[in-house]
């Protein structure tokens, strides 16, 4: 078996654009496969963009229109032991300070507000690109162009086909005799010739079978030149489950 095989799914909605791979093909880490409502949410993500911009403009103008009522403020207080302060000036000027402060309060988490929008904005613009999480071979395509994903909505199975463990069935009562780093060979039917070791064992019973789980680890032993194992591939095994 693959120690990586990943059914990739959709992490947002919207119509399949294109898609990039085939059946069979390689692809490398971070390839993009495919295009979900790319452009849908490339637009929401420059209106996104455009309101964080409209947002801090209105943040820095109401920190302006604060900061002049300050300065007729600190002038009227600055006058309030002469014949030119006014009280009912002075009283208003305090008002609208109050007004102000909590006018840009507002603007300043309307902009943290839409900054945090963008964000979303920009990670659901990434997610609508199909990205291969790592080296392996598509082995099977479950949408095609035009049709619409939901998120959840299985995309590809990628498969590792470098990357390869054993998993045998062993009887239950046999287990216990097992311990882990035990060697095992084993060899395919064109005799193709491994050495491995057991890497885990099981916990749980298959009640239908009543056999459990054990994961080999294996080195190739074989000639250079010869094929390479497949996963699901079926192979002969040697373990040793009995004592002595």
């Amino acid at each position: 078996e693959s120690k990586k095989n990943s059914k990739l799914m959709a992490a947002v909605s919207g119509k399949i654009d294109r898609i990039f791979v085939d059946e069979g093909s390689f692809v490398k880490k971070g390839q993009i496969l495919a295009y979900i409502d790319n452009k849908n949410y490339e637009y929401l993500y420059n209106i996104a963009s455009a309101n964080v911009e409209k947002a801090k403009a209105a943040y820095e103008s109401s920190k302006l229109e604060t900061e002049n009522n300050n300065l007729d403020l600190n002038i009227m207080k600055a006058l309030k032991n002469s014949s030119a302060f006014n009280n009912a000036k002075y009283d208003k000027l305090i008002k609208q300070d109050l007004i102000l402060k909590t006018k840009e309060k507002i603007a300043l988490s309307e902009l943290k507000a839409h900054d945090n929008l963008t964000k979303i904005a920009k990670l659901n613009l990434e997610k609508s690109k199909v990205r291969a999480a790592f080296n392996g071979v598509i082995e099977e395509l479950f949408i095609e162009e035009g049709e619409v994903a939901n998120i959840g909505s299985p995309l590809f199975n990628l498969i590792d086909r470098e990357n390869l463990e054993i998993l045998a069935e062993v009887p239950s009562y046999r287990v216990s005799n097992l311990t882990l780093n035990t060697n095992v060979d084993f060899y395919t039917t064109d005799n193709m010739n491994f050495s491995g070791k057991i890497k885990s064992i099981g916990s749980l019973e298959n009640k239908k079978t009543r056999t459990t789980k054990v994961f080999l680890d294996f080195q190739y032993l074989g000639s250079k030149g010869q094929r390479a194992l497949l996963p699901g591939e079926s192979i002969n095994l040697l373990i040793p489950i009995s004592r002595g």
